[in-house]
């Protein structure tokens, strides 16, 4: 049985170069147990250097490539690339990385595909790693060596190759059926010698066992206040009139930072096209208080309730 965990997923860059001591002990504990570290090396395209510090720790693989400039760097500084397909183009880097990387002979063997933000209707309706594939191989790369991106690659990226990444004696493996390699689009598949899916519909239900991964639950907001949620500027402007809020403004990239915002009477005046936004620390952290942040946020449009998320 594999194990429910085999990484430590994109851990925090900016809280990485702050220093902040809840990062390194996060990638400690990830390493002491023999897990892989995979980061958002957000800076790769901007300034290199800062970004030596993530295969330093044990870090050698990241899926924030933007293009082939970054693509580059991630190679010379030792760092698997990702080349990814998302959401929307901002997320996506194929268009912007392949081409240059077929003419420059880049050797594909440390390069990887993953997607990111897609969601369900859009992996239903073109497909998920194979779409991937399938961008590779209209740029030219050979379907051989496509298929081999989206799979052997990643598992040797993440030490995995030994178990899964490829169709052999004692591998983990679903055998995925194709009627031509010019087109990669699943014809079978075949997961634990049953066949599972024909020509795009699901034959069997998986049976997926949670049960390795699910904790007991346990209270994480305890001794919370109504006035814990108290919009408090963070600094008044000398005249008065401006008030200093933490704003995160949504977008592709979202922006999140300190923004000055009108005051009168005492009291914020809150733009119409934002909303209250919280951050709690459900968990804080060896006994120190909690964290609390009351700001702003952009795109929530709803004029009553609200909305809770988790995020871990």
């Amino acid at each position: 049985k594999m194990d429910a965990c085999i990484n430590q997923g994109e851990f925090p860059e900016l809280d990485a170069l702050e220093g902040k001591d809840e990062v390194f002990e996060q990638v400690a504990f990830a390493k002491s147990i023999g897990k892989e570290i995979h980061s958002h090396s957000k800076y790769l395209d901007e300034d290199p250097y800062p970004v030596n510090m993530f295969p330093m720790m044990g870090s050698y693989n990241t899926h924030n490539v933007w293009d082939y400039t970054s693509l580059e760097q991630c190679l010379r500084l030792g760092i698997n690339p990702m080349l990814r397909e998302g959401v929307d183009s901002v997320l996506s880097c194929m268009e912007a990385a392949v081409p240059e990387m077929i003419n420059n002979h880049l050797p594909t063997d440390t390069i990887m595909f993953c997607t990111d933000n897609l969601t369900v209707d859009t992996i239903f309706r073109r497909g998920h790693l194979n779409y991937n594939m399938n961008r590779a191989i209209g740029f030219g790369i050979s379907p051989i060596e496509a298929i081999r991106m989206g799979t052997l690659n990643a598992a040797r990226s993440f030490k995995l190759d030994q178990i899964l990444g490829s169709v052999a004696p004692g591998r983990y493996a679903d055998l995925v059926f194709l009627d031509t390699l010019q087109y990669i689009q699943p014809v079978m598949v075949m997961k634990q010698g049953k066949i599972v899916a024909r020509d795009g519909e699901l034959l069997k239900y998986p049976n997926i066992d949670y049960s390795e991964i699910i904790c007991q639950p346990r209270p994480g907001l305890t001794g919370l206040k109504r006035e814990d949620f108290k919009l408090e500027p963070i600094e008044i402007s000398p005249d008065g009139k401006q008030a200093k809020l933490v704003a995160l403004y949504m977008g592709m990239p979202a922006y999140l930072g300190e923004y000055w915002f009108p005051y009168e009477n005492g009291q914020v005046v809150i733009p119409d096209d934002m909303r209250y936004l919280t951050v709690i620390e459900r968990y804080p952290h060896n006994g120190k208080p909690r964290k609390i942040i009351n700001g702003l946020v952009s795109q929530y449009n709803m004029k009553t309730g609200a909305v809770a998320s988790v995020y871990a």
